[in-house]
C-alpha cells in the first residue's frame, strides 16, 4: 500500500491534464468556421502515411516494438552508450518498427 498515493497522484493528474487538453480542444473548435468543426475530415485533410500505417496495424507495430526493445536492451548496454550511439540506436529501432507497418499497408494486408 505504500505505492497507492503515488497511483493516486498520477491517476489524477493524467485526469486533471486530459481535462485540461479536453477544454483547449472545445474552446479552440468553437471558433473554427463549421465547415472545419468535427464534421469529420474537411477537404485536403490529410494524415501522414506512416501514422495512417501505424493506426491501421496498431496492434503488429506494439509487437514489434516490444520485441525490437527486448532485442536492443540484450545486445546493447545503453546506460554506457555516448549521446551519438544513441541518436544511432534511436534512429534504428524507430526505423525497425515502422517499417513493417508500413510495408504492410502499403500491401494493404491488416494483421488482427
Amino acid at each position: 500500500f505504500a505505492n497507492a498515493p503515488y497511483c493516486f497522484w498520477v491517476a489524477g493528474f493524467n485526469a486533471a491534464m486530459l481535462w485540461v487538453f479536453m477544454v483547449i480542444e472545445e474552446d479552440v473548435d468553437s471558433k473554427l468556421p463549421p465547415q472545419l468543426a468535427r464534421a469529420g475530415r474537411p477537404a485536403g485533410y490529410e494524415v501522414p502515411v506512416i501514422l495512417e500505417a501505424i493506426n491501421v496495424n496498431s496492434l503488429t507495430t506494439f509487437l514489434v516494438a516490444n520485441l525490437l526493445t527486448g532485442a536492443i536492451n540484450m545486445q546493447v548496454e545503453t546506460l554506457l552508450c555516448t549521446t551519438v550511439q544513441s541518436m544511432f540506436v534511436l534512429g534504428g529501432y524507430t526505423l525497425m518498427f515502422m517499417l513493417p507497418a508500413l510495408l504492410l499497408y502499403r500491401s494493404n494486408i491488416r494483421l488482427r
